[in-house]
This record gives structure tokens, sequence and C-alpha cells, in this order.
């Protein structure tokens, strides 16, 4: 295509074909400015969605708004970013009719997709293969990216659902990459999401142990409910303001909290750190109120989780390095005390 069509291409100054800095090989970038490309676009996605797709993940979706000369130069990148995607957009979902196609973008500045998106990746890639020398090397997963993953959680938790959903990437539980902890937390992490929610490993060679993480039954049913906000999010900021992709674990909060209508609430205690930690879990801190609480293990196989008993305004907690505890915690009336 490109040696096809040069001139669908943005340019760089010397009027050359544009190629992204970012990748590891020359790619070149669509204009969606180009009467052309409009057409390439609409004929494209349109075509997909006859063929029954229902489902469009666009990756790479930056490459649109870089600075470049463009068929029509009074077009800046944020509104030529904008005008793809509204091509594609009115080709999977025409206007006027009931939208039946998803629109997932990813690798994209996030406020200017804003309406023309259903979903959005809010951080970098978690669970891929890294390419070497044109062969699949070690997967890309380990603890520093979910660190990653939960600090951009943390960042981009105000545009779930109320701008689009958030996917904070895939949840994955492979042996030997992840230790069970390690694995526990990326899911919890997931499910806690408020957002999209999806598997990555190949499950058929998955180990019984790890694909019963993936199946637990108290992680599941907490996918699609609201998101568990972050307890004192800024009370350790960030210690390099430039953009990197992974996280220092004292940068992140440990405590989660997703709260019930009932007075209740889940609540997760990170350990981001590579040591053990205790952790005194004050209920008027995770509540906001002090008082007598049900509690129950969540990450336990058993249905509704292992029950921990009945406390009373805190709890103490022993955490592992790179591990979670999920709880759910439910107010109990003086009639229901023992």
């Amino acid at each position: 295509m490109a040696a096809a069509h040069s001139e669908w291409l943005l340019k760089a100054s010397d009027g050359s074909p544009l190629v992204d800095p970012r990748l590891g090989r020359a790619y070149h970038v669509l204009d969606p400015t180009h009467p052309d490309v409009a057409r390439f676009l609409t004929d494209l996605f349109r075509g997909l969605r006859k063929d029954g797709f229902t489902y469009f993940k666009l990756d790479f979706l930056y490459g649109a708004a870089y600075e470049a000369a463009r068929h029509d130069p009074a077009v800046t990148g944020t509104q030529a970013l904008r005008l793809g995607l509204k091509q594609i957009a009115d080709a999977v979902n025409p206007p006027g009719k009931p939208e039946k196609a998803f629109i997932l973008a990813c690798g994209a500045p996030l406020m200017p997709i804003v309406g023309l998106v259903h979903g959005a990746r809010t951080g970098g890639d978690v669970g891929v293969p890294q390419m070497e020398d044109g062969k699949a090397g070690p997967p890309h997963v380990g603890f520093p990216l979910i660190l990653s993953m939960a600090r951009n959680q943390a960042a981009r938790l105000f545009f779930d659902r109320s701008l689009f959903a958030i996917d904070a990437d895939v949840v994955m539980a492979p042996a030997p990459q992840l230790t069970p902890d390690e694995a526990r937390v990326m899911i919890t992490i997931g499910a806690l999401s408020g957002g999209i929610f999806m598997l990555s490993d190949d499950l058929e060679t998955l180990p019984a142990d790890r694909l019963a993480l993936l199946r637990n039954p108290n992680l599941l049913g907490l996918v699609g409910g609201a998101a568990a906000e972050p307890v004192h999010l800024f009370s350790a900021p960030e210690r390099e303001a430039q953009d990197h992709w992974f996280a220092f674990p004292q940068e992140l909060p440990p405590l989660w909290v997703r709260r019930d209508a009932d007075g209740g609430a889940v609540v997760a205690i990170y350990n981001w750190s590579d040591s053990a930690r205790p952790y005194r879990l004050h209920f008027s801190e995770a509540i906001g109120t002090d008082g007598t609480f049900s509690v129950a293990d969540l990450w336990s196989p058993r249905r509704g989780g292992r029950t921990l008993g009945i406390k009373r305004d805190s709890l103490r907690l022993k955490l592992p390095p790179h591990s979670v505890r999920l709880l759910r915690m439910k107010a109990v009336v003086a009639a229901d005390q023992p």
C-alpha cells in the first residue's frame, strides 16, 4: 500500500513518508485528511462489519496525531485522529441506527478519542511476546508491568463509564513467569477495574492450579461492577515527572476500596514491595467508619469466600511480597452479633 499510494501517507518535513519513530521497524502512517484514505477506511470497515464482525480493536492510533505534513494542512494532529476514528465509527455503526459494534481504542491519547470509542486501553501492554530477530522471545510479563498496570488504573480511573470503558489490559496467570501471588494481584486489578476483563493465557495448556485462579467465582463475581478506588492516592507522589513504563512500589497506594450501597465494601490490600510486610487495616480508613464487620477472604475458592469472623474497628494482616488480600466486609448490626 505504501508503495502504491505514497500520497496516502503522512509526510516528514523533507516530503518523504513519515516513519513512526516509536517502532523498531519502518512503519508509515495513513493520512485521514486524504479523501482516498477516507474512502479506504470506510470501505474496509464497512466490509468487515458486513462480514459479521462486531468487535474492533484499533491499535497504534497515536500515529494519526503526529506533527506532519497532511493533505489538508489546516487540520491539526488531534483533529486528524478524530477524523479517522469518525470515519471508522460511522462505517461500523452507521449514524441513526442502533450501535451493534464495539470499538476499543489502544495506543491512543485518551481525551481526543472521547465520544468516538466505547472502550480504551489506559496503559501499556502487560502480556505480549517480545519479537527478537523475527522470533517470539520470552513473554513480556512480570511484576514491574503489573505495577505499571496498577499505576495507570489509579491515574485514569476517572474515565471509566463516564467517558468510555476502561481497558487495564488482560489478566494472566502464567507459570513460571508469575508466582501465584503475583497472578492474584494481576487478576484482582482487572476484576476491580470496573471495565473490560479479558484473559490472555493459553487455557488449554495452563496448569490446573493457575486455571483455578482465573475461574475463582468470587473474583469473577466482581467483574462488571463498580471500580475499586485507591485510598490516599496522592500520599506517595511520583518520584519522576517523566513518562516511564514501570512504577516504583512505594509510589502505589496499598489500599483500594469498592464501597457497596449497604455500607459494606470489597477491600483490596496490596503489598507492592519485594519483602513481606504487616498491614493494619483500619475500618474507618476503608469504610469511612469504625464498627463491627463480618470479613471474608474472597481469594478462597469457596463461593462467597472463607469467613474470617467478626472483626471490630481494625484487622491485622501479614502480606507476602508481591501479594494481595481481597476481603468482603459487611456491617454487623447489634442483633446479629454473637
